[in-house]
């Protein structure tokens, strides 16, 4: 089972027929098919009644396509968080400061600043000596 047949069952299972789902997903109906049938081996269940002039969905296929559709938008999540902290928009960066910083306003309002440009990052706030 692979990204790619997950993707083309979500969207056999919405369009409820091959030919309108492949054109969405620029593929044609055979090797469509195909997939979904590998995908179904894996899965050891049908997932879809195949009738003309479209498919209906079995008892298996919402239970799978809900659970699907959540591990594809955690997955696509997780893709979004590491490219963010490959461009040093998300990540855990650790900061530290002396005991007079916390005394500036300018600390406070730098941290403040930061948190709200980059929700995403958390900082660490380490507490040192000026030799440390």
């Amino acid at each position: 089972m692979d990204i790619r047949q997950l993707r083309y069952f979500i969207a056999v299972a919405e369009e409820l027929n091959f030919s309108w789902a492949g054109r969405r997903l620029n593929l044609s109906q055979p090797p469509l098919s195909l997939q979904i049938k590998a995908l179904e081996h894996e899965v050891g269940a049908s997932l879809l009644l195949r009738q003309r002039p479209g498919v209906e969905l079995t008892q298996a296929a919402p239970i799978l396509l809900e659970q699907v559709r959540k591990a594809l938008a955690q997955l696509d999540h997780a893709m979004g968080t590491a490219q963010r902290a490959a461009r040093g928009e998300a990540g855990l960066p650790r900061i530290g400061y002396t005991g007079s910083a916390p005394i500036h306003a300018s600390f406070s309002e730098i941290l403040r600043r930061f948190s709200q440009a980059y929700p995403e990052i958390r900082l660490e706030l380490l507490h040192a000596s000026t030799s440390q």
